[in-house]
């Protein structure tokens, strides 16, 4: 009976963990739905991909992390880099990554 229960525990587990890894994180409605934007598709090299995903490799590339600590030292996830970047009028003037 134990050797048939184990794997049955661990599938669920297993199922359990991927479940809630794979929730989208939840945010306040009055807030950036940064997650959401991450979702856009973009054509990088000639592929579809998802804006975090262009994100997240632009800022490896600048800074070799996929996250970045702004002045204060909270970190943030590359799509929030990706906005100040295209938002700023001028980017240069302080850099973040």
């Amino acid at each position: 009976m134990k050797e048939k229960l184990f794997p049955v525990v661990m599938v669920l587990l297993a199922a359990a963990w991927m479940g809630s890894a794979m929730r989208a994180p939840s945010t306040a409605p009055d807030t950036l739905q940064i997650h959401e934007f991450g979702r856009i598709p973009v054509v990088e090299g000639g592929r579809v991909k998802p804006m975090d995903s262009v994100a997240r490799n632009h800022l490896r590339i600048v800074a070799t992390k996929e996250t970045f600590k702004d002045k204060d030292g909270v970190s943030h996830p590359a799509i929030v880099w990706a906005l100040d970047i295209q938002s700023s009028l001028f980017p240069s003037a302080e850099p973040r990554a």
